[in-house]
């Protein structure tokens, strides 16, 4: 039995396929910028006046809190990847691998600006507004029955004698 796409489903998917190849670029720059191969982001980078950025990476712990919220960030943009293109063909795993991003990127956003020492504000916020979006849809009652398992076919009852 296949299962109905809807074009709200649609969009989701392509819009959470952007925002996982995004989140995947973003996050090799991030680890990056941790191991001392760039300096490409911010979170890395001297903080400038107005702004949210981190100081400057000064030690080593800083560096490996860098490496690591950037490898976290990139299993989550893998996630999102995945999520997205379950949501495509509407299949459990979609909406499976959807929920651990948005769950996990709400935690990642809550323990980061703590990490790595900078202020948690307006840019964190929005950052999990997808987030919580795709917790909204993939637990509502419609979305949530388009992305249950397919009941097993039963077999056929043998004909009595």
């Amino acid at each position: 039995m296949a299962r109905e796409r809807s074009i709200p489903m649609l969009l989701v998917a392509l819009l959470s396929l952007l925002i996982g190849v995004l989140g995947l670029m973003g996050s090799v720059s991030m680890i990056s910028d941790g191991l001392g191969l760039t300096q490409v982001g911010s979170a890395t980078s001297g903080p400038n006046v107005g702004t949210t950025s981190a100081p400057p990476p000064s030690d080593a712990s800083t560096r490996t809190r860098v490496v690591l919220f950037g490898t976290l960030r990139l299993l989550l943009s893998l996630a999102l990847a995945i999520g997205a293109v379950g949501t495509m063909s509407v299949t459990p795993t979609g909406r499976r691998a959807s929920l651990i991003y948005a769950a996990g990127w709400i935690a990642v956003g809550a323990i980061e600006p703590w990490a790595l020492r900078y202020r948690f504000g307006w840019e964190v916020l929005a950052s999990a507004a997808y987030p919580f979006l795709l917790l909204a849809l993939f637990n509502s009652p419609g979305w949530r029955t388009a992305f249950a398992h397919a009941p097993a076919a039963a077999a056929p009852e043998p004909e009595p004698r």
